[in-house]
């Protein structure tokens, strides 16, 4: 997918979903998210002066965004911050 206008700044989103789901009480579950156009404030929380995996500074972004509140105490959390701007977090169990 193409998400922008094809004349100014646009990102290509590339999503694969290749969970096999063997039956309806199957819990895996995915979210892609893509932030377009985001206010600065909002942004700032993706900005990273080095890119960083499962520390401190990953912890900070789930806390400052709220992400914290997505996952509960049994999930085992790995996220990544890239420079200048990117982040992606995995979660299970």
């Amino acid at each position: 997918y193409i998400l922008g206008p094809l004349d100014r700044d646009h990102y290509f989103m590339y999503v694969m979903d290749n969970i096999t789901r063997p039956a309806r009480e199957e819990t895996d579950m995915q979210l892609n998210m893509l932030m377009y156009d985001i206010g600065e404030e909002v942004a700032s929380h993706f900005y990273s002066e080095v890119d960083s995996a499962n520390d401190d500074v990953t912890a900070n972004i789930r806390e400052k965004t709220g992400l914290t509140k997505l996952f509960d105490s049994q999930e085992i959390v790995q996220d990544q911050v890239w420079t200048p701007c990117g982040y992606s977090a995995n979660a299970f169990t």
